[in-house]
């Protein structure tokens, strides 16, 4: 249980494709940096830094994410045909407004209303009779509406004008309430979903790209596409801020963040896109909200947990924070969709969480490819608890900051986030760097794989966006299919051995070199991974090597 100042050095190791595939770690005493220090600087310099691809095969490689112009098609049409109601989730009143005005899509929801909620079917059919009023001559809606008074009222009004105007009031009423309750849950439903498709009609049939929306360095994997373009074009309108975070990627980078994340957080999309979102924490980040963070992100669950976080300008804000995990049906951990929720505390407050639950019910939490798995199957870990407690519950419960770190304990102090904010605006040049040989203490504490990614590129500007359906979502300008991939997808493989095999009669001149400095045996006729791991077992040093993938 003592403790030491732990030296930590972090060596990425790329394979000769130029993918990330290890990192190395060097650690070291700090009280003995006086006799081992030249030995431990002898060593970061010998570890090798990049390999032959051949010596270490991947057990899962990009072909295995190649699909046909066919299988993105159809992922694009059921996708945008799930995510649409997420464009009548911004706006559900409207969106009803717009729905009762179609007959077809007034017929579903009036049988689904006869079925789920009998008494608010009684609501629709005021509403849909007192349109039909106001479209007749006056002459002959005057009657009529003093007769409706009679049966709803059980008195006469006491003109035709009286009575039309109680049961616009009445109508007004019923349509409000019908979107603040049923509508939701009718969208929610799998009845929903062949209304959305026949409104759609044919605008989903060909995959519009959102690359003006994406990271323009991120490479969009042929099985996900039509996922990942249809929920940017979504997204993108929202009035929530969201985010996407690839989970296959060291650091898991934000390809897309939409335009209200980037007004909530004061950061340009160029500037927020390809990093990890930690660069919002600050001093006073809770160290118990991100072990929160970090235990659900690693069991694959839900988390809604309030956190302090930093706008670009330092300014602090209460963040009320949902991480959907999003696996494929290989069962891959693919993507994890963030939505931010500022907390202010006003009087709207109730309202705009009621809004949220809804919002977030409608959120993916798998995707259908068409393609082999190309990762390991990734097991939920969803405890007896969070399966059977109401998201409305878990919201409340996260507003109240009741956070508590998995175990009890709390994996970093808030020390470790002190400098994340101050970082960040240094890499993109709002804030001067440290003088010259002086290290901010998140330099010193910590080594962010986020850093080793590319500096991202501005993104073209994004589309208009398109107005709540059922009107189908107006697609980006010069629609653009997907290309397919250069050759025919590949036969699906057999499940993958658990290690990578053996390459015969290998060696590898940088291990070599590395043995032959430290006067240890280098071996040969194995994988990489296999002669660096024989090569440090036999060095006078603590070393650890991590997969990347």
């Amino acid at each position: 249980g003592s403790s030491f100042q732990n030296v930590l050095s972090l060596l990425p190791v790329v394979d000769s494709s130029g993918e990330y595939r290890f990192n190395v770690g060097v650690l070291a005493d700090g009280a003995r940096l006086g006799s081992e220090g030249d030995a431990l600087e002898k060593l970061r310099a010998a570890v090798p830094r990049s390999f032959d691809a051949a010596l270490q095969p991947q057990r899962f490689d990009a072909s295995l994410k190649q699909v046909g112009e066919d299988a993105q098609r159809k992922q694009w049409r059921q996708s945008m045909v799930k995510f649409t109601r997420l464009l009548w989730s911004a706006d559900w009143e409207g969106s009803m407004r717009q729905i009762v005005m179609n007959q077809d899509a007034l017929q579903t929801f009036g049988q689904w209303l006869a079925e789920k909620a009998p008494s608010d079917a009684m609501q629709l059919e005021l509403i849909v009779n007192t349109m039909q009023l106001g479209a007749m001559p006056p002459e002959q809606a005057g009657p009529m509406a003093m007769q409706m008074c009679q049966q709803l009222f059980g008195q006469e009004a006491g003109s035709p004008e009286e009575a039309m105007s109680g049961l616009a009031n009445m109508a007004e009423q019923a349509l409000r309430s019908l979107a603040a309750e049923s509508f939701p849950k009718f969208v929610q439903s799998k009845a929903c979903l062949p209304l959305v498709e026949q409104l759609l009609g044919g605008a989903a049939d060909e995959v519009r790209l959102a690359d003006g929306l994406i990271w323009p360095q991120y490479e969009v994997a042929p099985d996900v596409a039509g996922w990942v373009h249809s929920f940017a074009s979504v997204a993108c309108a929202l009035p929530a801020c969201i985010v996407i975070s690839d989970m296959a990627m060291p650091g898991n980078p934000m390809l897309f963040v939409n335009d209200e994340f980037c007004r909530v957080t004061g950061y340009e999309r160029h500037e927020a896109q390809g990093r990890n979102c930690r660069f919002l924490q600050g001093p006073r980040t809770e160290p118990q909200s991100v072990a929160v963070i970090q235990d659900t992100l690693r069991r694959g669950v839900d988390c809604h947990v309030k956190i302090t976080n930093y706008r670009k300008s330092g300014e602090l804000f209460e963040n009320l924070l949902t991480m959907r995990p999003v696996h494929d049906s290989n069962g891959v951990y693919r993507f994890c969709i963030g939505v931010q929720f500022e907390v202010t505390r006003d009087t709207n407050l109730k309202a705009r969480l009621a809004k949220l639950d809804k919002l977030i019910k409608l959120l993916p939490s798998t995707l259908e490819v068409s393609s082999a798995a190309s990762g390991d199957a990734h097991g939920v870990e969803a405890t007896g608890e969070e399966t059977a407690t109401e998201l409305a519950t878990k919201l409340q419960s996260a507003l109240e900051g009741a956070a508590e770190a998995p175990g009890g304990q709390v994996l970093q102090g808030s020390d470790y986030f002190a400098d994340n904010h101050e970082t960040m605006l240094q890499e993109i040049g709002v804030a001067q760097a440290p003088p010259d040989g002086v290290a901010s203490s998140a330099d010193a504490g910590r080594a962010s794989t986020a850093a080793t990614l590319p500096a991202p590129a501005a993104p073209e500007p994004a589309a208009a966006p398109a107005p709540p359906p059922p009107a189908p979502p107006e697609p980006l300008p010069e629609p653009t299919p997907v290309p397919p991939p250069a050759a025919p997808p590949p036969p699906a493989p057999a499940a993958p051995s658990p290690s990578a095999p053996a390459v015969p009669g290998a060696s590898c001149s940088g291990l070599t070199s590395l043995a032959e400095q430290f006067g240890v045996s280098a071996p040969s006729g194995s994988t990489w991974l296999a002669m660096f791991s024989a090569v440090a077992e036999q060095l006078p040093h603590a070393v650890a090597i991590t997969d990347m993938k």
